[in-house]
C-alpha cells in the first residue's frame, strides 16, 4: 500500500508548535479540564441570534471553558454586543480578522489553550443537559478505542446518517466513520489538526477519510444530545454565492488531489467527489 503524504500529521500541513513556553503562557486564552473552541459570527442580527443561543445553552449544560472567535463582521455594534454577551457568561472573546474558516480557527484555538479535553464546535448548536458529562464518562470507559467523541442529534429535515436519533440511550456508544462534525470532542493527546485548505463543511469529509484510512473510529455517544440548525452560520457567511461556489469547487479538488490514488472510500456522499470507480 502506498503511504499518503503527511499521514503522521493527520492532515496536509504541519501543526502550529510554539516552542517558547513563556510566550505560550502569555498567549494562552483559557486553561481548564475542557475548553470549547467556537468560531462565531456577528455579521448580521440573525447570525448573532443563532450564536447567542448556542453560547447560552453551552453555559447552561456544562462547565467547559469556551473561547469564542468572532469573524466576518463589519458591524461594530453587533461585534460589541457579542463581546459583552460572551464575557458576561465568563467566556473569552476574540475578534479574528482573517477570512472565516472553521478549520483555521479550530487549530488556532487548540494552540492557544490548555486542557485535557478539546471541543471543536460550530455556533449553530443547541446543547442539552449532560451532553459533556456523558462524553467524558464514555471516554473513561472506552477512550482507548476511539479517536473522537460526538453527540447525537434529533432528525433534521434533509439530513440522514448515524448522528440522527430519536431517543437518548445513556451508556451506549457506537463506532462510526462519518459523524456530523458540528461538535467534536477530543482528548488533547489525540486532538485532530484540521486541514486548513478545507475551511468549511468539506473538512468533515476529510476527517472521515482520514479515520477510514487509519482504521480510527469516531464514537457516537447515544447518551449525549445536542441539536444543530446546520448552516445557521454558514448561510450568513455565504451571501456571496459565486465566491461560495468557487470555494467549494476548490475544496473538492483539494480532497481529490489529497486522497485519490492513496485511498478508495466509496459512499453515497463521496460518489459525488470520486465517482463510482
Amino acid at each position: 500500500m502506498v503511504t499518503p503524504p503527511h499521514t503522521q500529521l493527520r492532515s496536509g500541513r504541519r501543526p502550529c508548535v510554539i516552542a517558547d513556553k513563556a510566550f505560550q503562557k502569555e498567549i494562552r486564552l483559557a486553561s481548564a479540564e475542557t475548553v470549547t473552541i467556537m468560531p462565531c459570527s456577528s455579521a448580521t442580527p440573525r447570525s448573532l441570534g443563532v450564536t447567542k443561543k448556542s453560547l447560552l445553552t453551552h453555559k447552561e449544560t456544562c462547565d467547559s471553558a469556551l473561547v469564542a472567535f468572532d469573524n466576518s463582521s463589519t458591524n461594530m455594534g453587533l461585534r460589541r454586543e457579542l463581546k459583552i454577551f460572551v464575557e458576561k457568561l465568563g467566556y473569552v472573546y476574540r475578534y479574528i480578522r482573517w477570512p472565516f474558516s472553521l478549520t483555521s480557527l479550530y487549530n488556532l484555538g487548540t494552540a492557544v489553550t490548555n486542557s485535557k479535553f478539546v471541543v471543536h464546535s460550530t455556533a449553530d448548536v443547541t446543547f442539552h443537559e449532560g451532553w459533556l458529562d456523558e462524553i467524558q464518562r464514555m471516554w473513561k470507559l472506552y477512550g482507548h478505542s476511539y479517536e473522537s467523541f460526538h453527540p447525537y442529534s434529533k432528525p433534521t429535515k434533509g439530513l440522514n446518517g448515524e448522528n440522527w436519533r430519536e431517543e437518548k440511550a445513556p451508556g451506549e456508544i457506537i463506532p462510526v466513520y462519518d459523524p456530523l462534525c458540528h461538535v467534536n470532542v477530543f482528548h488533547r493527546s489525540k486532538v485532530y489538526h484540521w486541514d486548513e485548505a478545507l475551511p468549511w463543511w468539506e473538512s468533515d469529509v476529510d476527517y472521515w477519510i482520514w479515520c477510514h484510512y487509519h482504521r480510527k473510529f469516531p464514537g457516537l455517544c447515544l447518551g449525549s444530545h445536542v441539536d444543530t440548525q446546520v448552516r445557521g452560520i454558514m448561510e450568513e457567511a455565504h451571501k456571496d454565492v459565486e465566491r461560495s461556489h468557487l470555494n467549494t469547487m476548490c475544496a473538492w479538488s483539494h480532497i481529490r488531489l489529497k486522497w485519490m490514488g492513496y485511498h478508495q472510500y466509496i459512499g453515497k456522499d463521496l460518489d459525488l467527489i470520486f465517482g463510482n470507480t
